[in-house]
């Protein structure tokens, strides 16, 4: 009988953790993903698509690609996990119907969600950038406050690497915005190399862009936002980048978690011995450091977990989870970061690099 592996999630950890076992272990495995959208978005491209540029490979249909590697879709909402039946209860997108499936190894690979931090009128006045409807939206946005006066003020919540590549993605798309950062955090791009965040920050405000570090969002209107030091920030838009928060799924035993609500995995990528998570939905730590929940960890997540599995399905010991910065890509419009984890160069060849990585990254998952 075949060893029945499910996969919730399919994101860049569920895709690449898929695509890897059917490598690694062939027809030794029944593999089987749920997820409730029946495509694939590729979201570092949203950055390309907000700039007004076309973003090649942004979006693949689940079922066909899913076919290719040998692995059944379910489209449906995961509701809960019985851990110590290893069954997974699931909504089903078309029939709202309650179903069940079971497993000898899952992963847990759903993400995260933006967060709000329960701020008022977060929900009513601001913008997300997590779909190409979102994108739309925001452009759509720009071009009506454009049409009313020459200047529309755009401000962008959250100075992240998302965050960061927004704005530089604003200044393309309509270089007569006024745009600005505000930064809860006491520095922009937290967990990035220090030398990296102050060239960027250079840059930022060589551009004009004006920066709001250390204050937090207090409240949010229809004419601008309220900090915990300034009273008023006009803006004619505001893109929400701050921010993540775990779904809401049951899992019964339940497990640990951190005060976030994330997932706390062992050095294995464990949450027991038939249940795997990585991606931004756990948190782990390393050397008394938090990883960062990016693209490039969920890659070297997907690897290990995938071996892992291996290691299950053969008996095998388990191979413990290593991480190791291979450097960062900003792109900050005109120009942008290349950043080789020992040093880092500003060049106006960043978009272009930054072109070809997404086409390696994106040729890694989907094939």
């Amino acid at each position: 009988m075949s060893h029945r592996v499910v996969i919730i999630g399919a994101g860049f950890l569920g895709l690449l953790v898929t695509r890897r076992l059917r490598k690694l272990i062939g027809k030794e495995i029944e593999l089987t993903i749920i997820d409730p959208k029946d495509y694939f978005l590729f979201t570092p491209r949203l950055i390309d698509a907000l700039a007004g540029s076309h973003a090649r490979g942004l979006k693949r249909e689940l079922a066909p690609l899913l076919k290719k590697f040998g692995a059944h879709l379910i489209q449906s909402k995961v509701t809960a996990i019985d851990r110590n039946r290893q069954s997974i209860s699931y909504t089903a997108v078309d029939d709202s119907s309650a179903k069940t499936i079971e497993y000898d190894q899952a992963v847990l690979a759903i993400g995260a969600e933006t967060s709000d931090y329960q701020i008022p009128g977060v929900k009513e006045h601001t913008f997300h950038l997590k779909s190409f409807q979102d994108v739309a939206r925001i452009q759509e946005r720009i071009r009506q406050r454009m049409a009313e006066h020459s200047s529309p003020a755009c401000v962008i919540v959250g100075a992240g690497a998302t965050g960061v590549e927004a704005l530089g993605a604003l200044s393309r798309f309509a270089p007569q915005c006024s745009l600005s950062f505000i930064q809860g955090a006491p520095q922009i791009l937290p967990g990035f190399p220090l030398s990296l965040v102050r060239r960027v920050e250079k840059i930022l405000r060589a551009s004009g862009a004006q920066l709001f570090i250390g204050e937090s969002v207090q409240r949010v209107s229809a004419t601008g936002i309220q900090t915990s030091k300034t009273s008023h920030i006009s803006a004619d838009l505001v893109v929400w980048c701050a921010g993540l928060q775990a779904p809401t799924i049951n899992l019964a035993p339940s497990v640990e978690r951190d005060p976030s609500g994330f997932f706390v995995v062992d050095a294995y990528l464990k949450l027991d011995n038939h249940l795997f998570a990585g991606g931004d939905i756990v948190s782990y730590r390393e050397d008394n450091l938090t990883i960062p929940k990016n693209a490039q960890t969920s890659f070297l997540m997907a690897e290990t977990i995938a071996k892992n599995i291996l290691h299950r399905v053969r008996g095998e010991p388990l191979e413990p989870f290593r991480y190791s910065s291979k450097g960062n890509i900003l792109w900050l419009g005109k120009t942008g970061i290349l950043d080789f984890k020992f040093f880092c160069i500003q060049t106006r060849w960043t978009g272009f690099v930054r072109d070809l990585f997404y086409h390696f990254r994106s040729w890694q998952i989907l094939g």
